[in-house]
């Protein structure tokens, strides 16, 4: 008889195979925190996704696709009293309405505004004058300008002024004569038309006030429905917008990325964990 020989032992499985999954959600931020710094300076929490912000999906076989966000927002704009100390007779404001035309609130102290001009009464205090302001905006403008105090720690010293449903249009600055040079002006600005995307990206239709379950849902439209990717969104998320490589392996293991104006305004982690 021959020798023994020892069979080998079976070679050990294949690691399994994984899929690479993703993750993008949608962020919280102050509102009207890109126009003042200060933790004071709050009027709620609200998504501050961008017309023309996009982010980016790959596969690891196809060229990555870009997805950008088609939205159309208000005109914003901000006027800052916390700092102002005296308004003058004569002091003036101008915001454009719709069509072009100005409207120019003049400060008085009883007497009668400039011609074409609307009187704001000069209060016993500033934070009275602010009052008289936003009273005589709403008046003048009712159904276009939305006006609010900023209810945190600015003691109704802040103005906030949106242009409804007006878009790019009311991207007109406001105009003003107040020789008090701690009185700050931000906009009107950052109003956006829906309906045009960059060439060669792929469009996320959503508008201002949607729900982060809206905005999910159109994200994963738009990925689901993007050619020469083999990526597949959540149908209906909820929690955040959930991503899966339609094959298994390392080469899905591509970064999602962003690129947004206001630079926190959406998480990402993945792709990762595709082996």
């Amino acid at each position: 008889m021959g020798d023994f020989v020892p069979i080998p032992p079976p070679p050990p499985p294949p690691p399994p195979e994984e899929k690479a999954v993703g993750t993008i959600e949608v962020v919280l931020v102050p509102d009207d925190q890109r126009f003042c710094d200060g933790e004071d300076y709050v009027f709620e929490d609200v998504q501050r996704i961008m017309d023309g912000d996009y982010f980016v999906v790959g596969d690891g076989t196809h060229p990555n696709v870009e997805f950008e966000f088609d939205k159309y927002t208000d005109a914003q704009g901000i006027l800052d009293f916390r700092m102002v100390t005296q308004i003058l007779v004569g002091d003036t404001i101008s915001l454009t309405m719709v069509g072009g035309s100005l409207f120019t609130l003049e400060f008085v102290n009883g007497g009668l505004p400039g011609p074409g001009n609307f009187a704001v009464d000069i209060g016993a205090t500033i934070a009275d004058t602010v009052a008289n302001l936003v009273a005589k905006i709403q008046l003048l403008a009712a159904g276009l300008w939305y006006t609010g105090d900023g209810p945190v720690g600015v003691h109704g010293l802040v103005v906030k002024l949106r242009a409804k449903g007006f878009g790019a249009v009311q991207n007109v600055p406001i105009q003003h004569t107040l020789s008090d040079p701690e009185f700050v002006v931000s906009g009107m600005q950052y109003g956006s038309d829906a309906g045009s995307v960059t060439p060669g990206r792929v469009g996320v239709s959503i508008t201002t006030g949607q729900s982060f379950s809206d905005i999910y849902f159109a994200m994963s439209t738009a990925i689901n429905g993007a050619t020469d990717l083999d990526v597949t969104a959540e149908t209906f998320p909820v929690d955040g917008d959930n991503l899966e490589n339609d094959n298994a392996g390392a080469l899905g293991n591509v970064p999602i990325t962003v690129s947004t104006l206001f630079g926190n305004t959406l998480t990402v982690t993945g792709m990762a964990g595709g082996v």
